[in-house]
């Protein structure tokens, strides 16, 4: 099933000496484990995108690999592998509770009926702090408001250019085939709530930036925008692991509006996780629940 992929390349950029330094660390990590990642001086972003402003820039980082791909596509193409291998994917089932025996917990209690389980796993993005109550599980992931305005291509930009994150200000921008452009960011956790209503006073601030760093955008002509809600951790990195009080309730949740790229590692890390008692594939121990109590946990740099 085709997921509409495309490389256009990812660009972080900065006018900031410590996120550039962090960046530069980052690059190194990443070119150490075989990604094509680099670090650009302002001169050589320009031929990426002739419209773009770097006369204040310090640098930044590029990868040609990274790119974007369909999520309703990509999700179908799982929901069709795993029904082949037998998977029962009732919708419109709304949870009300969770089973438990003693502490362990043993099923699920939805509108529809109670379901016996050995395991329960409360993926449910910016509804899994309310799944980890219904547990007696605290989860630290809280539902936040984000925002796209979508824009007509102008001629002033080519057909294809990377997605642009503006470290300093957490706009970004990129192209979306060839009918539109998206724009959003500098509201990373301004508004929690499951509300989803588009609140045009705060494009206010999306457009200076992108007046700022490509001057052209400013007068793009709008012609939606559209909001939707994303989980947030306190350092915003992911929560995988098995719920201590409630052995048998296990969470994937907290993914930061990353879960769509993250989505095949984490599925792979939690069935190691189920199966075998641990992930075998990389250590999740920094992603455990136990990290905010503990205070071990270390923030995400590039958040925007």
């Amino acid at each position: 099933r085709p997921v509409d992929f495309v490389a256009h390349g990812y660009l972080f950029l900065t006018g900031d000496p410590a996120p550039l330094a962090a960046s530069v660390r980052s690059v190194e990590l990443q070119r150490s484990l075989g990604v094509r990642s680099r670090v650009l001086a302002p001169h050589e972003m320009r031929p990426l995108l002739p419209a773009l402003v770097t006369a204040d820039l310090l640098g930044g980082t590029y990868c040609g690999d990274d790119g974007s791909a369909d999520p309703h596509g990509l999700l179908q193409a799982f929901l069709a592998l795993a029904r082949d291998r037998g998977l029962d994917v009732r919708t419109s089932e709304g949870l009300t509770g969770i089973v438990k025996t003693g502490a362990r917990v043993t099923g699920a209690r939805t509108v529809r009926g109670e379901y016996a389980a050995p395991v329960v796993v409360d993926c449910a993005g910016p509804h899994a702090d309310d799944i980890g109550a219904l547990a007696g599980v605290g989860i630290p992931s809280r539902p936040y408001k984000r925002q796209v305005l979508v824009t007509e291509p102008l001629p002033q930009l080519p057909d294809v250019f990377p997605l642009i994150v503006d470290l300093d200000t957490g706009w970004y921008v990129h192209r979306q085939g060839a009918s539109a452009v998206l724009m959003g960011g500098t509201d990373k956790d301004r508004q929690p709530g499951h509300d989803t209503t588009v609140d045009w006073d705060a494009f206010d601030l999306v457009f200076l930036a992108a007046a700022r760093r490509v001057p052209p955008l400013a007068e793009a002509r709008v012609m939606r925008a559209y909001a939707g809600v994303r989980d947030l951790t306190p350092d915003y990195h992911g929560i995988l692991d098995q719920a201590a009080e409630a052995p048998g309730f296990y969470v994937a949740c907290g993914f930061s509006g990353h879960g769509f790229m993250h989505a095949p590692a984490i599925g792979r890390l939690m069935a190691e996780l189920v199966l075998d008692g641990h992930a075998g594939s990389m250590d999740i121990a920094p992603l455990s629940l136990a990290r905010f109590a503990r205070g071990t946990a270390r923030p995400e740099a590039n958040m925007f």
